[in-house]
């Protein structure tokens, strides 16, 4: 019986991609092959698990925990002056494919540095159950009037090397439970066309808004497998801002310094509104209302106090403090983007394990991992996000390289014209998709 077809390519829109890499056991001076050979997929279909509400509720308090730290360590890399996004979603899926690739303890320190503390015939499940129903939000049909539908496309791939010796039992778990097919190309022969093609599938589907992912020299002839975990999400507002009504307004920054900037104004009709300790927080839907994006607004000279003392518990606090409500907003349009060296933050933090040299042991994706001594030596995250008066546009990429070795009653009227912080999540599930912080308006725009 085949174990193996060739379906259909699938999209990729917003990219985690993981490289492994062994020690140097291959002639590379061999003959380029084929560019890309096809998409092999393990002859599985992908699951339909049922879990329980529990199972589900500790699933996504795991991703909240693992998001609120990736935050701070985000902030400590980049700045403390710097706005910043990321998507957790996208980093945690990545390492997600990752994990059933590692054995022992370097298994278990992934699943501590990522806050996952269910065993795996559970989180497998959950993760699988989650990616289908974040999927069935685009089937919404918006009404008369609405604008375009929202779009959030989460697709997982794999890119690896011809006739090397990938574990079927690897390769058909990220098949039932992630969706995921491997695109064949050729690492050892031709590493830079393979580094093309990847990112330019990438750029495509990002709408050019990462047009590269993997530098020069990120993939050589040592590269023996690249994981992309792909997101993408356009929103529109359920209340879009009148364009007329935008006009140049001051935003303090973080270091005390007023700049005008273009400030959206507009009413919302069915928003959402908590006066919690410390802040004022405004959520705001999109379009078929199961996707939102929440603005929090520390009080005013209290932003990094509050910043550093949000965690998951607080964050999930304030989600349920939020009260469906009219009311004003004046928040400024912002475009962006940031990048993290998760490979820097993840060893600062004592997650050693998985990045170093001939420790690992990943044998749960090649008999010949510990042989050949695959390790990561080099990870990163880039996303990206634009607000306007219409809606949001946002995309992230993670890259991992292994080598060898006082209010009226029942309104609100917010002005987000100081340093805020803002969440786009899924609020059937309370997932968070995007988070991030603008500290300087005049930099984001």
């Amino acid at each position: 019986m085949q174990r193996f077809r060739f379906p259909l390519a699938l999209s990729i829109l917003l990219a985690f991609t993981l490289l492994f890499s062994g020690c140097d056991s291959s002639d590379s001076s061999s003959e380029t092959k084929t560019e890309i050979v096809s998409l092999l997929k393990a002859d599985v279909e992908r699951e339909s698990p049922a879990i329980s509400d529990s199972d589900l509720g500790e699933f996504i308090s795991d991703q909240t925990a693992f998001a609120l730290w990736m935050h701070h360590a985000g902030i400590n890399e980049n700045g403390d002056d710097q706005n910043f996004i990321f998507s957790p979603l996208s980093i945690s899926t990545a390492f997600t494919m990752l994990w059933p690739g590692a054995a022992g303890e370097t298994a278990d320190e992934i699943a501590k540095m990522l806050h996952f503390g269910m065993e795996p015939d559970r989180f497998h499940p959950a993760a699988n159950h989650l990616k289908r129903a974040l999927a069935s939000r685009n089937e919404y049909t918006p009404n008369q009037g609405e604008g375009d539908a929202p779009i959030l496309e989460i697709v997982n791939d794999l890119w690896g090397l011809d006739e090397y010796p990938y574990k079927d039992d690897y390769l058909e778990l990220l098949a039932r439970h992630y969706g995921a097919g491997m695109w064949i190309v050729d690492f050892v022969g031709a590493p830079e066309t393979a580094r093309f093609k990847i990112n330019k599938h990438i750029a495509d589907h990002t709408r050019d808004l990462i047009p590269e992912v993997l530098p020069e020299g990120s993939i050589n002839e040592l590269t023996r497998l690249v994981l992309t975990n792909a997101i993408y999400f356009k929103g529109a507002w359920r209340y879009p801002f009148e364009v007329k009504n935008t006009v140049d307004r001051a935003f303090v920054s973080i270091d005390g310094t007023a700049s005008d900037v273009p400030m959206m104004s507009g009413e919302i009709d069915n928003g959402a509104y908590a006066d919690t300790e410390g802040a004022e927080v405004v959520e705001l839907p999109y379009v078929g209302n199961d996707l939102s994006m929440v603005l929090i607004l520390p009080d005013r000279h209290t932003f990094t106090d509050y910043e550093n003392m949000l965690d998951a518990t607080e964050l999930s606090r304030i989600f349920e403090a939020l009260t469906p409500m009219p009311g004003h907003i004046q928040m400024p349009r912002f475009e962006f983007e940031s990048e993290i060296n998760l490979s820097d933050v993840f060893q600062d933090a004592g997650y050693i394990l998985p990045f170093t040299g001939g420790a690992p042991d990943f044998s749960g994706l090649s008999p010949i991992a510990i042989e050949e001594e695959l390790h990561i030596g080099s990870a990163f995250h880039k996303a990206v996000i634009g607000v306007d008066e219409e809606g949001t546009e946002a995309a992230a990429v993670t890259v991992i390289g292994a080598f060898v070795t006082s209010i009226p009653d029942n309104t609100f009227n917010v002005q987000i014209n100081r340093p805020f912080l803002f969440v786009i999540r899924d609020r059937p599930t309370d997932t968070i998709l995007f988070m991030g912080r603008v500290v300087d308006a005049a930099a984001a725009n």
